[in-house]
């Protein structure tokens, strides 16, 4: 027989793997189809990835000591072959299986067979392979053939002696963590835990500062600094995590003056829903010459909102006085190193 096609002649016995759009298999293996169009060689033998209808059967014979024979296929699990001895049937907790010969087959099929006790002298064991692959393949199991009760996106599935599991998914925050008798996972809220910090914020300048203005009268009178009074240091925006946390404010500069008159400094809130003319909170120190400012205050209306806080200086009774220099003396200081510094943390009370 000639088949022409397209002008190209094929005669008897000519088609090899040449003319084949397909990869050659192993010896043995058999060309299937994915039935989507391709074709592919596979193992079909016993316990095969494809499987097939291929039956093989063992014998042996007894000696009274053996336990473990040698078959000529794989199986994949215990029910994929049939066992009896004198033509009795054995069920499948009298054998088991496994592999130190000649090796494991596809999808981890064994090619020993161990039954106890040994069989009699005499006695007949018949070993039949079905030639049924019920092995599972790696990676084969896909989420539609998995289902417990009650599926939702996010679940987790764990074993629970002897079966598996389904715990629901938590709510938002929740952590997972080990039950109290250390047996399963469950969702639990952490704790709150007081001082914890959330965020921090940070400000300094090398900038050297001078002035006579004041903070209300020349002796403080008992009144709030106002906003408009004394000179301004530092500004730091700050956008609050939560209006339940609180904030921790601390402040450090170098202060000097002409003569020993003290100086004073104020924390405002300039920007913000809660913006106010009105100091926040306010400190005065002597400065005799040179000395250094520092203090520590909590802030607790806070507010989601973008607000500005700033630090104003002011002289307290007469003379000059000066931050980030000495003695009234702008060149007295350590350069860049010498800062006025407002460092601000958010934290959970």
């Amino acid at each position: 027989m000639t088949i022409k096609t397209h002008g190209r002649m094929f005669t008897d016995k000519s088609v090899s793997m040449a003319q084949i759009n397909v990869t050659d298999g192993t010896d043995g293996q058999a060309l299937v189809t994915d039935g989507s169009g391709a074709l592919r060689f596979a193992t079909v033998g016993v316990g095969g990835s494809v499987g097939s209808s291929t039956y093989v059967e063992d014998t042996f014979t007894g000696n009274n000591v053996l336990t473990k024979f040698q078959m000529t296929a794989t199986a994949a699990v215990e029910e994929s072959i049939l066992v009896f001895v004198d033509g009795v049937a054995q069920p499948t907790t009298t054998f088991t299986l496994s592999s130190s010969g000649s090796g494991i087959g596809v999808n981890g099929a064994l090619d020993e067979i161990n039954i106890t006790p040994a069989i009699a002298t005499g006695q007949q064991l018949r070993v039949c392979h079905l030639g049924i692959n019920t092995a599972i393949a790696d990676n084969s199991i896909t989420g539609s053939k998995i289902a417990m009760t009650g599926d939702q996106q996010g679940d987790i599935m764990y074993y629970s002696s002897p079966d598996y599991a389904r715990l629901g998914i938590g709510t938002a925050g929740q952590h997972l963590a080990t039950n109290a008798g250390a047996t399963a996972p469950e969702w639990v809220t952490p704790a709150t835990v007081g001082g914890l910090p959330i965020k921090i914020w940070h400000a300094n300048t090398t900038s050297q500062f001078s002035t006579t203005s004041q903070f209300g009268a020349a002796t403080a009178d008992g009144s709030i600094p106002q906003d408009t009074e004394g000179i301004p240091l530092l500004n730091l925006s700050i956008t609050a995590s939560a209006t339940t946390n609180k904030l921790l404010f601390h402040f450090y500069a170098t202060h000097g003056s002409t003569s020993t008159p003290s100086a004073a400094t104020a924390l405002f809130r300039t920007s913000g829903p809660n913006a106010s003319a009105d100091a926040l909170f306010a400190a005065v120190g002597h400065v005799n010459e040179a000395a250094f400012g520092a203090w520590h205050t909590v802030e607790s209306a806070l507010t989601t909102t973008a607000s500005n806080y700033q630090v104003r200086f002011a002289r307290v009774n007469s003379g000059t006085v000066g931050a980030n220099h000495m003695g009234g003396n702008t060149a007295e200081n350590y350069s860049t190193a010498s800062k006025i510094n407002l460092t601000v943390i958010e934290y959970i009370p």
